[in-house]
């Protein structure tokens, strides 16, 4: 294979001419958006006697057609180069990982996990083995003895080049801005001068007496011209050490500790869950992210970078991102407000209850929670338009095929939706990434099985991944459109519902979870 396409197994490959001349469109890159309306399409099809095909074009218009070449083409394992590589013949990655958010957010799931693992198990079928130190010295000392092939923990490349470890170093995976994190009621120093200057003004009185201001930063991010900045702002106290930023942010939040140093993406992950902190200034500093690697086998690094630059251009790092950072968006400062307070007063009384049929049907207690939460805000007696009930909102049908009797029962209704959740995560391909199966398995408990098959079969004629939800929340929104919905096998949908559904769910899900305790 060498043209980027996504190959469709045997029973979903017939794919109408309409798409195919659509996807011919799409490949030869005629929809640039300034094109004159005169030549709006291409010459030789005549939109008027082809309304599904026009509907179809605008409707994808606006994705970006090299994006879509190379997303695909990473499903599939290639994006068009040809590459000679040889793979180093190990059987295990062993891994020494400082214990950072974004590393590992829970057992199995975070950036750095996914991406080692997609390197490792992927790409070269080898287990990887996780060890977890607690200072960044512990992990060069794994690296440089040989008890560790790739050491994980965010680390910066600014501060690898400061240690004068840039021979270990991978590629960086990662751009983000650093920022300054603080407890919710602690002013930024821009807020700090305006309220001054309008009290003086007001009262004729002297300024109000600044008090000192405690900022934390990890000591391997201790760079001199970050600590130059810090050290630049009136009343900064700044202290160093090897805590980690969930660490911090705890410390934060028992009011130990003022701010601490992030950087952004990190800070959006921690601030999400806990009311009591913010981002208040951002700083004229930038963390590039990268892995570590032992000089003891220099293959493992070789392909690593080899590998990664295939899977970069292709897109899949920013995939990895939108599932542990992407779905917050979908919730507004009220939403995770109400959750919060939901979490504190309502949570108590269900979470038993949650654990027990979690642990029954091996998934985790708060992807219940989550799920009960945005269907019925944890009330047993919530009635929707459509006529679902329940705490868990299942369809008549769906309560009868699964044996719930009474769908306003709470114990009922919890078992039967996560037995329903079960089963549609089993159905999922086996070597999907757990965080994919539970996207796919959610917009089905939303739109059903059957609709989810026929956006599916609308990815693979778009030349797009039917097992990955990035795709796929372009291709549910088709299903409400009645022209394509009149050729699809299973009919119309509400096609964004399932989409805005599977967003909050995943957001509910990572806000409930206790990220102390992922380890």
């Amino acid at each position: 294979m060498t043209d980027g396409r996504y190959r469709a197994p045997p029973e979903v490959s017939k794919i109408p001419s309409w798409a195919l001349r659509a996807n011919r469109v799409l490949s030869e890159g005629k929809l640039a958006k300034n094109r004159p309306k005169e030549v709006a399409h291409p010459k030789g099809l005549d939109y008027s006697q082809t309304p599904m095909l026009k509907r179809w074009i605008l409707t994808l218009r606006t994705v970006s057609v090299t994006l879509m070449a190379g997303t695909v083409a990473a499903v599939n394992g290639c994006d068009g180069w040809v590459v000679s590589e040889t793979k180093p013949d190990v059987k295990v990655i062993k891994v020494a990982a400082l214990r950072e958010p974004l590393t590992r957010v829970r057992p199995g799931q975070g950036i750095e996990h996914d991406l080692i693992w997609q390197f490792a198990e992927g790409h070269l079928g080898a287990k990887v083995q996780w060890t977890w130190v607690k200072t960044p010295e512990q992990v060069i000392e794994a690296l440089a003895t040989g008890k560790a092939d790739i050491g994980a923990g965010r680390w910066s490349m600014e501060a690898i080049e400061t240690q004068n470890l840039r021979r270990l170093a991978g590629p960086a995976y990662e751009e983000s801005k650093a920022v300054l994190v603080c407890r919710r009621d602690l002013r930024s120093r821009q807020e700090e001068f305006f309220l001054q200057s309008w009290w003086r003004q007001r009262e004729k009185s002297p300024p109000i007496e600044e008090r000192e201001i405690s900022v934390a930063v990890h000591r391997r991010d201790a760079l001199p011209r970050l600590l130059s900045e810090l050290k630049s702002q009136p009343g900064w106290t700044i202290t160093i050490g090897n805590d980690s930023l969930l660490t911090r942010a705890s410390q934060v939040q028992s009011r130990k500790l003022d701010c601490f140093v992030s950087d952004v993406n990190t800070a959006h992950f921690l601030t999400s869950a806990r009311p009591g902190l913010r981002v208040v200034q951002h700083l004229d500093f930038r963390f590039s992210r990268a892995l570590l690697f032992s000089a003891h086998d220099p293959e493992i690094e070789e392909a690593f970078s080899t590998w990664f630059s295939r899977y970069n251009r292709s897109g899949q790092i920013s995939r990895i991102r939108h599932r542990y950072l992407g779905y917050q968006k979908s919730l507004s400062d009220q939403d995770r407000a109400r959750l919060l307070r939901a979490k504190a007063t309502e949570l108590p009384e269900l979470k038993a209850k949650f654990k027990k049929y979690g642990a029954e049907f091996n998934l985790p207690w708060e992807l219940i929670a989550a799920v009960a939460y945005q269907e019925s805000h944890w009330n047993h007696q919530a009635l929707s338009h459509t006529g679902v009930r329940g705490i868990m909102q299942l369809t008549r049908e769906t309560a009868r095929h699964l044996g719930v009797e009474d769908r306003e029962d709470v114990e009922q209704s919890l078992w039967g939706g996560a037995k329903y959740l079960r089963i549609l995560i089993d159905r999922q391909p086996a070597h999907l990434h757990f965080r994919e199966k539970l996207a796919l398995a959610l917009a089905a408990y939303n739109v059903g099985i059957a609709h989810l098959k026929d956006a599916q079969k609308l990815a693979v004629e778009a030349g797009r991944s039917p097992f990955s939800f990035w795709d796929l929340r372009l291709m549910l929104p088709l299903l409400s459109d009645p022209a394509i919905a009149a050729e699809l096998e299973y009919g119309m949908a509400r096609g964004e519902e399932p989409v805005v559904f599977t967003e909050r769910v995943l957001a509910f899900y990572d806000i409930l979870s206790d990220r102390s305790e992922v380890y």
